[in-house]
């Protein structure tokens, strides 16, 4: 008897059973594609504008208050094309056109976008963190607009999300500088659809030496998912963290992960390069001031009081901040080994912060039609640490206010 029970419990399993599972996940399936469908409607009208439209100020967070404490059930992915006109969502773009940008263009892969959320799944809903979610989205260089949309499931306490995306075309160029000293760029936003940069930065001036300068920049964001990004670049252009007066390259890695939301624990970042003068302009031996150095800079912060009601946008944040750069090699002259420029520096800073920020949602004050959000709220923050340079150990203090 245990036995027949035993094997018709098996066949079961390998019949009915599986069937059942594959008719609910087929159900499943079905309903996630038409909540989709519906939230990507909803998503285009929010996203594309019209000549008519006038400025609209929203509080961020006003979407989603009304689905507060819900729990996430599902975060979908989806993307406005290039047919689309962001500035109108009654106009199709030419088709010779989209076919153009699509070939050019790589799409942002959705698991890049997934790697760019500190919203999660099984969690309750805050609509403060989602609309920051939102807005952290939307910053990146490789998007143009984003739009979180929330569809309440029927009879039931939770909420799928879905994140609608609008890509800029990612690839582009620069151009500036006099007549007589062009400068020019080359870059890819968004290679490969991995939210990473590359960028040729040139500058030719027939009054230095090498006539050509370049730089190269690589810029990875998000790495592993931790919304922390990474930056490479090398550069004979005088754009790297300079502390002489003469024309530098430079070298330097940089890390960096912003306060992305009142609801987030760390933030912080660092950089390490080498900078040296270089003599483009062929000066005199005795005038050039021919010097090298090596900088460290780092810092990390600890938010406060993110577990308070999610209404409660007060916060505190302490950070600290340490600092040494010194040279490998110093001017020759004398007049300069003495100056405050070209001596070592090493430094420890603390700083207490009191903040509150939110934001609004709105289009026409700096753009031309695009989702803006303006910030408003209050920082106070106090500021105290030492220097030492030139040998001597000076105390730093300071006070900010902004409002």
């Amino acid at each position: 008897m245990r036995i027949l029970f035993t094997i018709s419990t098996i066949i079961c399993l390998l019949t009915g059973g599986a069937t059942v599972t594959q008719a609910q996940v087929k159900k499943d399936s079905t309903e996630k594609k038409s909540v989709a469908k519906k939230a990507f409607r909803e998503g285009i009208k929010l996203i594309s504008t019209s000549p008519k439209d006038t400025i609209v100020n929203e509080k961020s967070v006003d979407p989603y208050l009304e689905y507060s404490g819900k729990i996430i059930r599902n975060i979908n992915i989806e993307r406005i094309g290039f047919e689309k006109s962001i500035y109108d969502s009654a106009k199709k773009v030419k088709k010779t056109v989209t076919k153009l940008a699509n070939t050019l263009h790589v799409d942002t892969r959705q698991k890049i976008i997934r790697k760019h959320l500190f919203i999660e799944i099984n969690k309750p809903l805050n609509p403060h963190e989602l609309a920051d979610n939102e807005r952290f989205i939307r910053d990146k260089d490789f998007i143009l607009d984003c739009r979180i949309i929330v569809t309440p499931i029927e009879g039931s306490d939770s909420v799928d999300l879905t994140v609608i995306t609008r890509y800029v075309f990612s690839l582009g160029a620069t151009g500036g500088g006099s007549p007589t000293a062009p400068k020019f760029g080359v870059y890819d936003a968004n290679v490969d659809g991995r939210g990473q940069r590359i960028q040729v930065n040139m500058l030719f001036d027939p009054d230095r030496s090498p006539n050509l300068g370049y730089g190269l920049l690589y810029r990875k964001s998000s790495i592993f998912g931790s919304l922390t990004n990474l930056e490479l670049q090398y550069t004979q252009l005088n754009n790297g963290f300079s502390f002489g007066d003469e024309h530098e390259y430079a070298t330097f890695v940089r890390l960096d992960r912003q306060l992305v939301s009142p609801y987030t624990r760390l933030a912080g970042g660092g950089e390490m390069s080498r900078n040296w003068s270089a003599n483009v302009n062929e000066k005199p031996d005795s005038t050039f001031l021919k010097y090298s150095y090596i900088l460290y800079d780092a810092w990390i912060g600890y938010n406060i009081g993110i577990k308070k009601d999610i209404a409660n946008r007060n916060r505190k944040f302490l950070a600290i901040r340490y600092l040494d750069g010194y040279y490998t090699e110093q001017p020759q002259q004398e007049l300069y080994r003495d100056l405050r420029k070209y001596n070592n520096i090493f430094g420890y800073l603390a700083e207490f912060t009191f903040y509150r920020q939110n934001f609004y949602k709105t289009r026409y004050v700096f753009g031309f039609g695009r989702t803006e959000d303006i910030p408003y709220g209050f920082t106070f923050g106090i500021t105290g640490g030492y220097v030492n340079q030139l040998r001597i150990d000076r105390p730093y203090a300071a006070l900010k206010f902004n409002y």
